[in-house]
């Protein structure tokens, strides 16, 4: 240990590290635990900013020294667990999800991750909890930290030399309040690329390297501020570890995140930092049992997600909560024996030392290697050789087969920029059927457009993801889909081609729609930001009156028009990715995740079929389509019949399901000399 070594410091890690695992395995138990990610980026911001800032004054400070430090302090630990989550998932995944887990694996090797996650963030991107190596963005945020702030301390002292201490404070409040201030207006913006984005989380790291200019200022313990926090020390390190206990029991994934309620804890940790060891709750966090988990924080923490995140994937998002707190306790003896026989041996070694002296060059060799083995399991397609015998049609997984770009047959009807997202024209030269509606009813066009043609219809297709087809009522994740969504919703009613529509068909997901909640583990608490959708005018904020008086002011329009109109109920949701369907290569219980009880697919539906059956009542010539029989028997509801995949995630079908539910809709309408009675 240094003379500078904190054992408080260790402590407070501890308390961080756990409150994220706890978080991970149960979240209802500490709602607020990922915030201990936001805690590591205080305690990393001050450790580092006090290593460089020491060194300055000393004129010690060298890149090369410090990049050295930095390469023998993560890689070990962190080329043993990429490692053996890529040997492991060779024979617990599919063949896509190792391809999804090698292509993270070069990208958290090259510090990136954080950017991979943003550029994922996707309407049909996988469920958090099947992303292995998710965790690794935190990592990434603060690599690209490292390369950065050494080289603004280094350039403000070699031009300040005079005051070089006192001039660090100007990146130090310049940056930090440009990072808080960017968060802020990003958090509004409701951009969910926020919670990876380095510069959204700067302000924490710089928060940490305030407190380290304030310690390292002078050769005397305080001075200056430092003298009025020694005399309220003891007091306010209990406020501190107040704050950051209390932040997050509190903190909920509703609430803007980062955002205001963020500070609680971070300040809270900033207190504890500030006030040294020596203080009441410090020296609390100096006990010898939480410092001995703050030494093993690193390696636990990159231990932790991939073990509860495959434990969760062989069990199809929802395996027993005794199965993830086993895999949490694996985590901390995995982390205990990385740190021992692993990190140890290498940041003990003398610098005289053979074992240090390469230890260097292999690290960079080793994780060389492993950025190149990753990227050839993707480049060359290797994953097909791992986690078979199931082999998954290519259009089970990933919208881009099912949801091709936009067609420019279909723009070119709408003015400039006017069209919809889903625009998709399949023109025989006879009547038109129009699908309106969100994804669920883009899900639907490959299938009916080809059944139509057949019986010379055209078929165009009007949707947005997110956006029910819901007369005054308008939905999305932020303000730029959501007025994407009001200019969508005008463009149904004014449709180039309204002479020939004579048939519509409204699609979207209700249920999700009247509760604001999602569906099983793919889409987790918090998953549905409130509110899911909006008035376009007024404050009424009854997710039922919104969705009944919108879905019967558009029937009653379209009625207006003169054509057949219908209403498609949603299709069983499975809450989990569809290749759980199959028998996976590993489980712990071998069995089939996706298959939903009757009662429980009932229950789901209730509310939502009693609405859809009140405005029926009130417009008989309504025609509404229940595709529950083609899904559903009375016992379970399930993604798989007659030996076909029949969804592209856990609730929008694929090119086979589509298939499946397109006769049901051509013959309810009419289309093709048949109607059944309604």
């Amino acid at each position: 240990m240094t003379e500078n070594y904190r054992p408080d410091i260790d402590g407070l890690r501890a308390i961080a590290v756990l409150a994220v695992v706890i978080h991970h395995v149960s979240p209802s138990l500490l709602p607020g635990g990922f915030l201990g990610v936001d805690v590591f980026f205080v305690i990393s911001g001050y450790l580092i900013s006090r290593i460089i800032l020491g060194e300055l004054q000393n004129g010690s400070f060298r890149f090369s020294r410090f990049y050295a430090r930095r390469v023998r302090r993560l890689f070990p630990a962190l080329l043993t667990v990429l490692s053996a989550t890529l040997i492991f998932g060779a024979f617990a995944l599919f063949a896509h999800e190792y391809a999804q887990l090698s292509r993270h694996a070069f990208w958290s090797i090259a510090f990136l991750e954080n950017f991979r996650l943003m550029g994922e963030m996707g309407y049909f991107d996988a469920a958090s909890y099947a992303k292995p190596l998710m965790h690794l963005w935190s990592l990434s945020v603060e690599e690209q930290f490292y390369l950065a702030w050494p080289l603004v301390l280094f350039l403000t002292w070699r031009t300040q030399k005079r005051n070089a201490m006192k001039a660090v404070l100007v990146p130090i409040a310049f940056f930090l309040t440009a990072s808080w201030l960017f968060t802020l207006y990003m958090g509004k913006q409701g951009d969910n690329a926020l919670y990876f984005h380095p510069f959204g989380r700067v302000w924490e790291l710089l928060l940490g390297a305030a407190l380290a200019r304030l310690h390292t200022s002078t050769a005397t313990a305080y001075s200056g501020v430092g003298v009025t926090l020694a005399r309220f020390a003891p007091a306010l390190s209990l406020v501190g570890l107040a704050a950051l206990c209390v932040g997050m029991w509190l903190h909920k994934w509703n609430i803007a995140y980062p955002g205001w309620m963020t500070l609680i804890p971070v300040l809270g940790a900033a207190l504890l930092i500030a006030c040294r060891e020596n203080c009441l709750a410090n020296r609390l966090l100096a006990l010898k049992p939480l410092v001995w988990i703050g030494l093993v924080s690193y390696p636990l923490y990159l231990w932790h997600w991939p073990i509860l995140s495959c434990i969760r994937i062989m069990e199809s998002g929802s395996p027993a909560r005794e199965a993830l707190w086993a895999g949490a306790l694996l985590a901390v003896l995995l982390a205990a024996l990385t740190w021992r026989f692993i990190e140890q041996p290498i940041r003990r070694a003398s610098t005289a030392s053979p074992k240090r002296r390469f230890a260097l060059p292999a690290l960079c060799v080793a994780m060389s290697a492993l950025f190149l083995a990753s990227c050839g399991i993707v480049h060359f397609d290797l994953s097909e050789r791992a986690a078979q015998p199931a082999h998954l049609p290519t259009h089970a997984r990933g919208g881009e087969q099912v949801f091709p770009p936009p067609e420019a047959s279909c723009l070119e009807k709408f003015p400039k920029n006017d069209a919809p997202y889903h625009c998709r024209l399949r023109d025989s030269g006879g009547p038109m059927l129009a699908l309106i509606g969100d994804s669920h009813v883009a899900m639907l066009f490959t299938g009916v457009a080809e059944l139509a043609s057949q019986h010379g219809y055209a078929t165009i297709m009007l949707a947005n993801d997110s956006c029910p087809p819901l007369d005054g009522v308008i939905g999305g994740k932020n303000r730029e889909e959501k007025e994407l969504c009001a200019k969508s919703i005008d463009n149904l009613f004014n449709v180039p081609e309204m002479p020939r529509i004579t048939h519509v068909l409204i699609a979207s997901r209700g249920p999700v729609y009247l509760t604001n909640e999602g569906f099983g583990p793919d889409e987790p608490e918090g998953y549905w930001e409130n509110p899911v959708i909006i008035p376009r005018e007024g404050n009424d904020d009854v997710l039922e009156h919104l969705f009944r008086k919108g879905l019967e002011k558009t029937v009653s329009r379209w009625k207006a028009r003169g054509v057949q109109i219908a209403y498609l109920l949603q299709v069983p949701e499975l809450g989990v990715p569809p290749q759980d369907c199959l028998t996976r290569p590993l489980t712990l219980t071998r069995a089939k995740g996706c298959r939903v009880p009757y009662p429980v697919y009932q229950e789901r539906m209730r509310r939502y079929r009693e609405l859809v059956a009140e405005i029926k009542a009130r417009h008989d010539d309504l025609i509404i389509i229940d595709p529950e029989p083609l899904f559903c028997d009375k016992k379970e509801c399930s993604g798989y019949r007659d030996g076909q995949l029949l969804y592209i995630d856990d609730d929008h079908l694929n090119i086979n399901g589509a298939s499946r539910v397109a006769p049901l809709i051509l013959e309810a309408m009419g289309i093709g000399g048949l109607k059944t009675e309604d």
